[in-house]
């Protein structure tokens, strides 16, 4: 395992703040190219999560129509079990 020198990012929405990534593999120089390459990391991680949402819906979904749901807790406090 190599040990990298960590990221920085100068984006004008961090107010002058510097921004260090460690756990960043390419480092983030300030060119058109590693901006580029930031836009098309963080639109894929977008995608990933849209789509990681839309299968754990789905899968939630599926349980429910299994038979199978979330049990009540406020029932049991209210009961005092």
């Amino acid at each position: 395992m190599s040990m990298r020198a960590p990221t920085t990012n100068t984006s004008s929405r961090g107010a002058g703040i510097r921004v260090h990534y460690c756990a960043e593999q390419s480092e983030n120089d300030g060119s058109m190219s590693s901006s580029v390459l930031e836009t098309l990391k963080r639109s894929m991680a977008a995608e990933y999560s849209r789509e990681l949402s839309v299968k754990v819906f789905s899968g939630q979904c599926r349980l429910i129509e299994l038979g199978f749901a979330k049990e009540d807790r406020q029932d049991m406090v209210r009961d005092g079990n």
